[in-house]
């Protein structure tokens, strides 16, 4: 069989091995016909591994230059922050979506703004952190905005340590909305992985002030986002009051990220992305301006005012953005993350600087 044809700087060379490929330099390739790339190495190998352990004990080895994919496991990643050697070799990437519990203002207490602010206080995202494998895997969310999308900053997402729980804000919040001992709330959740580990922990944090949460499990993703909490009919009849979701755009622009997740015109019956079924004219808006602003910069100062406008109104709680850890040796450079592919290293550009 003849290889694939190629009109970029890299071609396909044949391998006896099935788990080596080889990209040697393309010889009809000119520099001058193309301004996107500039490589500057002669061949690139890759190899497969059985597995992510194999890969990561081969990186640190030194018998691989990088690991290509998904980021380190929570050990490895740490075995190399924990060395002065290495630790400046690690790169954090937050991935492009957001962790939040959205809440529904169907039952009483959550037709009560202040007693969505009771939540919100009370919520221990330091915890979740935890739960979800620390520091290196997960940073707290302080806005819905996700990285990469416009108006996202990057200390819109933090370590554990800028965020403290407020549990006197809390039960002044309770007071104010008429139930100043807690009231019960209905949790629907994914139960796989470890997503009854993030329930029990939500659980822990609420009980502090009160606030009972009861157990909505899912245990498949397709019928929790269809016709689970993805049915406005379904979630009215099982008086679902919260749910733990997270959501990502297919796009990096704020009108891809924003408009499924709280515009009133897009509640389907079934499928439905608007999880607190958020009905607001102000919101809608602020979606019509955004969806005709076409410069970044229009376009993420929209994105923070209607960030700001959704957090006033307590509907969806951000609580942390998951992230990638990935590891590059010394002797390499032009390496850069690409977060729309996959947020590994973008190796087209890369070069050996040691000649090794």
């Amino acid at each position: 069989a003849s290889l694939p044809s190629s009109s970029g700087p890299f071609i396909l060379a044949i391998q006896k091995s099935p788990l080596i490929a080889t990209f040697k330099r393309n010889p009809k390739w000119k520099q001058n016909t193309d301004p996107i790339r500039s490589p500057h190495v002669d061949k690139v190998e890759w190899r497969q591994f059985p597995s992510q352990k194999r890969v990561e004990e081969a990186l640190m080895k030194g018998q691989i230059d990088l690991a290509i994919g998904a980021g380190l496991s929570t050990n490895t990643a740490t075995q190399f922050l924990s060395q002065s050697s290495t630790a400046k070799q690690v790169d954090e990437v937050p991935i492009s979506s957001i962790n939040f519990l959205a809440l529904v203002q169907n039952s009483n207490p959550m037709k009560r703004l202040d007693c969505r602010r009771a939540i919100s206080y009370a919520i221990d995202k330091n915890d979740i952190v935890r739960v979800r494998g620390g520091q290196t895997v997960s940073s707290v969310a302080h806005t819905l905005i996700p990285p990469f999308v416009a108006g996202w900053s990057s200390a819109d997402s933090s370590e554990t340590s800028e965020f403290q729980v407020d549990i006197s804000q809390s039960q002044s919040a309770l007071l104010k909305c008429g139930y100043p001992d807690g009231f019960e709330m209905n949790l629907a959740f994914l139960d796989l992985g470890i997503g009854r580990d993030i329930y029990l922990s939500l659980q822990r944090s609420l009980a502090r002030v009160g606030i009972i949460v009861n157990p909505i499990p899912f245990s498949d993703f397709a019928t929790f986002f269809s016709t689970g909490v993805g049915s406005p009919e379904f979630v009215k009849s099982k008086k679902i009051d919260a749910v733990l979701a997270s959501w990502g755009p297919e796009s990096p622009t704020a009108a891809s990220f924003w408009t499924p997740l709280i515009s009133s015109r897009h509640i389907r019956a079934q499928g439905n992305q608007n999880l607190a079924l958020l009905k607001n004219a102000e919101i809608d808006s602020l979606l019509g301006q955004l969806s005709g602003t076409p410069d970044l910069t229009g376009q993420s100062g929209l994105s923070r005012r209607i960030a700001a406008r959704v957090a006033d109104l307590m509907v969806y709680l951000p609580i942390n953005v998951d992230k990638y850890a990935l590891f590059r040796p010394k002797h390499l450079s032009n390496l850069y993350i690409q977060p729309h592919s996959g947020y590994g290293y973008d190796i087209v550009n890369v070069a050996n600087v040691t000649n090794r």
